[in-house]
């Protein structure tokens, strides 16, 4: 019984959430699959221009990234048409050179990287190395979600979750977070999201688990839903508002079953 009705309750969400991402030629937003939406009013806190540009040297956006200029193949490299196995590959070597006093050792180094990537991830002379590392983990978490990896999700988001990198706190964005310069907590936030929905999607084992993935979702939804604004994805968007929708069915299963 709790299993057809785990079933039945997983349809209903995503029925509710008519499941497809959108695209959009802006660059940044688009490669993390959603849609820049300028007419949705946002929260988010003006800065002047002085502010603004300190913030944005502290940290990096989807362009600034320490992507490789070349493929493999020679050709040049074009982060919007990267796959989650290219994604993965890039961020690797990314958190390498940005382990503490690292100086490229050898030739098998600086073929993985130019010299001009090298001295770009090395010389981020404000950005703190945990916000490019986190932010090369989103691009994989969202890179992953966009092809239906949701168990690949859900086990990125553990990993950092055990390392204590994943703690989830709502903050309101700020102005040049609408260019994909985010706060390293709006990019937790985001990360938490896509895990959360990759696991409502792929539905989880029991009905338990279903309905405790989805009160978290909304015991954190402030939190994740002001940072996934901010990138207009579809899906959790689909996914979570189904869920508000059901939220006093949702939490009176939740006590029943705890």
């Amino acid at each position: 019984m709790k299993s057809l009705l785990s079933a039945v309750l997983c349809s209903i969400i995503l029925c509710l959430s008519a499941i497809g991402p959108a695209h959009s030629s802006d660059d940044c937003i688009a490669f993390f699959g959603g849609k820049a939406n300028t007419n949705s009013p946002r929260k988010t806190i003006d800065l002047s221009k002085a502010e603004a540009a300190k913030r944005a040297k502290e940290r990096v956006c989807i362009k600034t990234y320490p992507w490789p200029t070349k493929t493999e193949n020679g050709k040049e490299f074009d982060f919007s048409k990267a796959s989650a196995a290219d994604v993965k590959k890039i961020r690797d070597k990314v958190n390498m050179f940005l382990a503490e006093n690292y100086t490229p050792r050898n030739d098998y180094d600086k073929e993985h990287l130019t010299i001009f990537e090298i001295k770009r991830i090395l010389h981020f002379e404000d950005a703190q190395p945990e916000v490019v590392r986190l932010y090369g983990d989103l691009a994989y978490v969202c890179k992953l979600f966009q092809e239906e990896k949701y168990s690949q999700v859900i086990s990125e988001a553990s990993k950092l979750r055990k390392q204590g990198r994943l703690k989830v706190a709502y903050r309101t964005p700020d102005l040049i977070e609408e260019s994909t310069y985010f706060h390293p907590q709006t990019l937790r936030n985001m990360i938490a999201g896509f895990d959360v929905a990759s696991k409502v999607i792929s539905r989880g084992d029991s009905l338990q688990s279903v309905v405790n993935n989805a009160v978290t979702y909304l015991n954190q939804r402030d939190a994740i839903d002001s940072a996934m604004r901010l990138i207009n994805y579809k899906v959790p968007s689909r996914v979570f508002s189904s869920l508000r929708r059901l939220e006093p069915f949702l939490n009176g299963l939740w006590s029943l079953l705890r």
